[in-house]
C-alpha cells in the first residue's frame, strides 16, 4: 500500500479532459487523496459516501450505484456538454 501512495499521478490526472466522477467513501484509505484529486480541474466532481471502509462496494452497494446514475446518464445522453454538477442531487434522486 505504501508504494501505491507514493505514486505522483497529478500529470496523468491533470491530463484528463472528459466530466469525471470521483466516488469515495469516508472510511476509504484514498479518502484524502481522492478529495484533493477534484481541485485539479473544474469537471471532475467528487461523490463522498459515508463510512464504510475500503469494501464500500460490498457495503454500500445501493448508495455506491446511485453516486455513479447521474454520470451514467449523461453518457447515455449524447449531449456533448458536461453535465452541470450542481444538478447532480437532482438526477440522483431520478435514479432511485
Amino acid at each position: 500500500m505504501e508504494a501505491a501512495f507514493a505514486l505522483d499521478l497529478k500529470h496523468d490526472l491533470v491530463a484528463i479532459t472528459a466530466p469525471t466522477l470521483v466516488v469515495t467513501n469516508s472510511g476509504e484509505d484514498w479518502y484524502e487523496a481522492s478529495k484533493r484529486t477534484v481541485t485539479m480541474h473544474p469537471h471532475f466532481v467528487l461523490e463522498e459516501l459515508e463510512g464504510g471502509t475500503h469494501d464500500i462496494v460490498d457495503e454500500q452497494p445501493g448508495a455506491r450505484d446511485r453516486s455513479y446514475c447521474p454520470m451514467a446518464q449523461y453518457a447515455l445522453s449524447n449531449d456533448p456538454k458536461p453535465p452541470i454538477w450542481s444538478a447532480i442531487p437532482l438526477a440522483r434522486n431520478a435514479c432511485q
